[in-house]
């Protein structure tokens, strides 16, 4: 609560100020000492560039215009299930098309998703459903995420004694900034190299990977 002090004798009382007490200049000093090195370096750009304070928790450091933000691994995976329950989550072109969610609503690491892909149209897997399971490893998004059919499909990169895709075959697609990444844009991946391979005999619709082959 802000003190009010009278002011001088001779000295026009006009609005009160509030009292503010003068810091001890020993203190001010080690104020300023105290600030991060990397913090003061920081601040010292020439005059007129450009500077942006940091958005993700626990990061206190100035960052220059344009400098991308890593987000943690939890933030990313919950907004990319927000997206998805909200109606997103895949791109345009294959919107109503792509679908994934949690396997367990109880998962508070968001490690195990189930997804569904629905055939390129006017291609013979066009009236197919296919599931999908992903696992996203603690180091994700700078690590892909590891991805399993588990319906039987004859398609480049997938291994045909799992129904996983190869680690290189998702690596080649994932982009070199994992930021830019994410689970219904792998998926996006898959479903366009399902239009390259329908025209390969596909197994019976029915046909599934052996289920001890699963992610979880």
């Amino acid at each position: 609560r802000a003190c009010v002090r009278d002011l001088p004798s001779g000295r026009s009382r006009g609005t009160l100020q509030p009292h503010r007490a003068a810091r001890p200049r020993k203190h001010a000093q080690a104020r300023r000492l105290s600030k991060p090195k990397a913090l003061a370096n920081n601040l010292k750009e020439p005059r007129g560039a450009l500077l942006n304070f940091c958005a993700a928790p626990g990061c206190a450091r100035v960052l220059k215009m344009g400098e991308a933000v890593k987000v943690p691994r939890n933030f990313k995976l919950l907004g990319e299930l927000d997206d998805v329950e909200h109606g997103g989550g895949a791109s345009a072109t294959h919107q109503g098309f792509i679908s994934f969610g949690l396997a367990r609503p109880d998962d508070t690491f968001l490690t195990n998703w189930n997804a569904s892909i629905i055939g390129p149209q006017m291609t013979p897997l066009g009236d197919r459903i296919y599931t999908l399971q992903v696992q996203c490893g603690e180091n994700y998004p700078d690590v892909p995420p590891r991805v399993r059919f588990v319906n039987r499909i004859t398609m480049d990169g997938v291994d045909q004694t799992s129904g996983e895709l190869t680690a290189d075959w998702v690596a080649s697609r994932w982009p070199e900034d994992g930021q830019m990444g994410s689970i219904g844009f792998i998926l996006g991946c898959i479903r366009d190299a399902m239009r390259a391979s329908s025209g390969f005999q596909q197994p019976p619709p029915e046909a599934c990977y052996p289920q001890e082959t699963g992610l979880f």
